[in-house]
């Protein structure tokens, strides 16, 4: 339902029907489908929404991966990760297929979106029954909070620009 509704938020946007007064999303799950949640994670990032969680929230399991569509982010409350499971019990013969499958497209996803290898591998060691609180040093080492290093990139060359100078000067006032 989420995914419909981001889709058709993004078409009346599209199509100038409706404008965005101010560009922040805000999560509070405890998860969900995490097919749904890359699918709005991805039309978030085009949509180019600023994704926040509130200091009373929380934003665990498969709302991650759509929160991660956020183009800068904020960690007030708590980001919580764990591997991904299927919910069927049914014993079936590509089962392991399946979720190697699975496994390949989370990773997949986060190097999509610029985030690094090592965020799914914290995902990944997490038993699907745990749950593990990101850690405020964790949040920035994953890049989930605040903005990864190709979107700064593109951000401080947009700013380079718009100053009239060299991205290395740039930088250098930047640094100050």
């Amino acid at each position: 339902e989420d995914v419909d509704g981001a889709a058709v938020m993004a078409g009346l946007l599209k199509s100038g029907k409706q404008k965005i007064a101010g560009n922040s999303v805000w999560f509070a799950s405890g998860g969900g489908d995490i097919d749904a949640a890359m699918d709005l994670g991805r039309l978030l990032r085009k949509l180019g929404v600023f994704t926040l969680i509130g200091k009373n929230d929380q934003c665990l399991s498969a709302c991650v991966f759509a929160f991660m569509g956020g183009e800068r982010r904020s960690v007030a409350g708590r980001l919580g990760i764990h591997r991904p499971f299927f919910p069927f019990t049914q014993d079936t013969p590509d089962r392991q297929i399946r979720f190697r499958h699975l496994q390949k497209t989370l990773r997949d996803y986060i190097e999509e979106l610029d985030f690094p290898t090592s965020l799914y591998e914290a995902v990944m060691v997490v038993p699907p029954e745990s749950m593990h609180i990101l850690s405020p040093a964790e949040l920035k080492r994953f890049y989930l909070e605040g903005i990864s290093p190709s979107s700064e990139d593109i951000a401080d060359a947009a700013s380079a620009r718009r100053l009239g100078i060299s991205m290395f000067e740039y930088l250098q006032r930047k640094a100050m």
